[in-house]
């Protein structure tokens, strides 16, 4: 009786496996079926009950062992994808995807469910089917338009398939990683007459020291391979047994530091935000290719600051940092412009990107000109406004630059009519 028992058991758990997941009453109503035909053949005979069990046997088997037999579990994929050297928010991305069934049984179709993640506009699902070929291979294509500045990243893939008559689906995941950034909409400016006085003060300098050295000594450093011989310190190497060299004092040059305002309440909706941000993205490109060192201020939720160096690889940093960056500040502009390290950088330019103009903030632009910084204002205006000349007349008067932009296509020609 234990023995019984026993392999009974195995022969309900092997049942199990082959049935669909959470079908339960799918599958109850294809036995039904089978037990009917079962009974019309006993009871009745003769060769229509005989075809019509042979038929039906034949159509439950497949759609019980599809699950096991099909190889929709041990499916394997791969993206092909030909990304460009930058995406920026606005364009298309194509992507392709292929996929193998290992196995025999036959399938119709597959059902193609992948999911793509964006770090702030959540997850987006894109659906789609191939029918397999004679190797049992078909792939997938589709374009992904209008995209966000920000990262996104493909999650889990999600296939299924389905019977001859459509009433039993069999799913299983497969996880095919893929991620790419998207930058911020950029245009490309090809004059800014007030930076090219800038660019004239640090065109003798180089890429790796963009700071002129004095006689004056500052200390003592590791002596590092390349030093000049004349400035190592034969004292200090004798006394402690390694090369030591001499630090001098660094004169300072100009520099160029961008300030983006991301107070929440600054802003009418996001579509000003982004162009605040492609303002940035297009000015820190420019600057670039003009080797000028450039550095950005992001006071935003938590408060950034990377300082003006020069060099390709730091801009593309630079613009790194933009992919995320949001209206979430809860510092107001005016406040933000009395932040300490400002003091840091006498003598260089320091770029406020913002829609505001008030009496406040022409203050704040005042007392960075009495800590011998160059301020300059772009302003981010919707519409016309009626108080926008005022406002132009009165940083006239203090000598501060002005720029009022719209839209990132007038850009270029806003700071090139300087």
């Amino acid at each position: 009786m234990f023995r019984k028992d026993w392999r009974s058991d195995v022969m309900l758990q092997a049942i199990k496996q082959l049935m669909p997941k959470d079908q339960g009453p799918l599958v109850c109503g294809v036995i039904i079926v089978w037990v009917s035909s079962l009974l019309y053949l006993l009871f009745s005979g003769g060769k229509l009950a005989f075809i019509l069990f042979v038929i039906i046997t034949m159509i439950s088997t497949y759609q019980l062992l599809l699950a096991k037999c099909s190889g929709i579990h041990t499916i394997t994929g791969d993206r092909i994808s030909k990304l460009p050297k930058r995406l920026e928010a606005g364009d298309f991305y194509h992507i392709k995807t292929t996929f193998r069934i290992p196995g025999f049984w036959p399938i119709l179709y597959v059902l193609i469910k992948e999911r793509l993640t964006h770090h702030k506009f959540g997850t987006q699902i894109y659906e789609s089917s191939f029918v397999p070929n004679f190797y049992r291979c078909g792939d997938i294509a589709y374009s992904i338009p209008n995209l966000k500045r920000g990262s996104y990243t493909f999650e889990e893939t999600e296939c299924s398939t389905g019977d001859l008559l459509n009433l039993f689906e069999h799913k299983s995941s497969l996880q095919l990683p893929l991620s790419f950034n998207v930058y911020p909409r950029t245009v490309h400016i090809d004059n800014w007459p007030y930076v090219s006085s800038f660019r004239k003060a640090i065109r003798q300098t180089s890429a790796s020291k963009y700071q002129k050295e004095t006689i004056e000594m500052d200390g003592i450093r590791d002596y590092v391979h390349g030093d000049r011989l004349s400035i190592i310190h034969w004292n200090a190497s004798a006394k402690t047994g390694d090369l030591k060299a001499k630090e001098f004092i660094r004169e300072s040059v100009p520099n160029i530091l961008i300030l983006i305002d991301q107070y929440y309440a600054s802003y009418h909706d996001e579509e000003q935000f982004e162009l605040a941000v492609s303002t940035a993205a297009s000015i820190i490109r420019y600057i670039r290719n003009h080797q000028i060192p450039v550095g950005l201020f992001l006071p935003g939720k938590q408060i950034r600051f990377y300082e003006p160096r020069p060099g390709v690889t730091y801009s593309h940093r630079l613009e790194e940092h933009l992919l995320h960056v949001d209206k979430n500040g809860e510092i107001p502009i005016e406040e933000v412009l009395l932040n300490q390290k400002l003091k840091q950088l006498q003598g260089s330019l320091v770029i406020v990107i913002t829609p505001e103009a008030s009496d406040s903030l022409f203050q704040r632009l005042q007392g960075l000109k009495k800590i011998q910084l160059h301020p300059c204002h772009i302003f981010l205006s919707s519409k016309d406004m009626p108080e926008t000349e005022l406002w132009e007349n009165q940083l006239k008067k203090e000598r501060i630059r002005y720029y009022p932009v719209r839209s990132l296509e007038a850009l270029p020609a806003v700071l090139g009519g300087d």
